[in-house]
C-alpha cells in the first residue's frame, strides 16, 4: 500500500465509506482518528495545505507510535485492560501496511556500527550525534528505540 502510485488520502476516504456501509466500527474508528490527526497536522503553521503520501505516512507513523505506547500501559493492567489493548492492537495492525518497511535488525546493527565509525563517536556522550545522523537519513525506516539501545550498547562496551 505504500507505493507512490497509490493516493493514501483517497484510499483512507474509500476505507471510511466501506467501513460505514459494512458497519465495521473498529475500522471506522481508526480511519476517523487518522483523518482527525491529519487535519490537526494540516492546521499547524508551516505545514503544507495538501496532504500527500509522505505527510500521511508521517501522521500514521506518529499515531501508531502513540498507540504502541498506550498498548504497553493497557497490557500492564492485565485482564482489566485486555479489551482496550485488543482494540489498540487492531489499530496498530491496520496502519502497518501503509507505512514503509522497517529495516531488519541485522541491517540496523550494521548501520549503527557504520555511523558510529563515520561520526567518530567513542563514548556514551556521543549518543545524540550518532542518533541524529541515523534518524536524519533513515527516519521512518528504523525503530528509534532500537537504534538508541544499539548505540548505547556499542558505545558503552
Amino acid at each position: 500500500m505504500s507505493e507512490a502510485s497509490v493516493d493514501i488520502g483517497q484510499q483512507i476516504n474509500n476505507e471510511m465509506k466501506e467501513a460505514m456501509k459494512a458497519k465495521d466500527t473498529p475500522r471506522l474508528n481508526v480511519v476517523r482518528m487518522l483523518k482527525a490527526a491529519m487535519q490537526e497536522k494540516l492546521n499547524l503553521p508551516d505545514t503544507p495545505q495538501e496532504a500527500d503520501n509522505t505527510l500521511w505516512q508521517e501522521v500514521m507513523a506518529s499515531y501508531q507510535k502513540k498507540m504502541q505506547k498506550a498498548l504497553v500501559e493497557y497490557e500492564k493492567l492485565g485482564t482489566a485492560g485486555q479489551e482496550k489493548a485488543d482494540g489498540i492492537r487492531y489499530e496498530i495492525n491496520y496502519i502497518e501496511p501503509y507505512l514503509p518497511a522497517k529495516m531488519s535488525d541485522a541491517d540496523l546493527v550494521t548501520l549503527v556500527a557504520e555511523t558510529i565509525s563515520a561520526t567518530g563517536a567513542s563514548e556514551p556522550k556521543d549518543l545524540g550525534r550518532v542518533m541524529g545522523s541515523i534518524m536524519k537519513e533513515h527516519k521512518g525506516n528504523v525503530d528509534s528505540q532500537k537504534v538508541r539501545e544499539l548505540i548505547t550498547a556499542k558505545l558503552a562496551g
